[in-house]
């Protein structure tokens, strides 16, 4: 899967038109979930879900469109509980 970042800050009618364009099964949005923080994990899981669904149709390729604002949205305390616990880890 090809994962684009968009630069359009709060354009989501822009990213939902490069996202068709591209032939995107999946474009994420800000707009998609009101004013309120994001968790990783939640972002995460969609994209799980959109590479889950592209397996069952026997395709192994695929484009997603995030929108650059989402960088502004994250749940930062989460993304830097997930840096911890990966420096945390021992060397395998």
């Amino acid at each position: 899967m090809v994962l684009c970042n968009h630069h359009g800050r709060n354009a989501g009618h822009f990213a939902l038109g490069i996202g068709k364009a591209a032939g995107a099964p999946l474009t994420l949005i800000p707009e998609e979930f009101a004013e309120r923080v994001v968790s990783f994990k939640e972002v995460a899981d969609i994209l799980e879900g959109s590479v889950i669904k592209k397996t069952f149709d026997e395709k192994d390729h695929g484009v997603a469109v995030l929108l650059k604002a989402f960088q502004g949205r994250l749940d930062m305390n989460e993304l830097e509980s997930l840096g911890r616990s990966k420096a945390m880890r021992p060397e395998e």
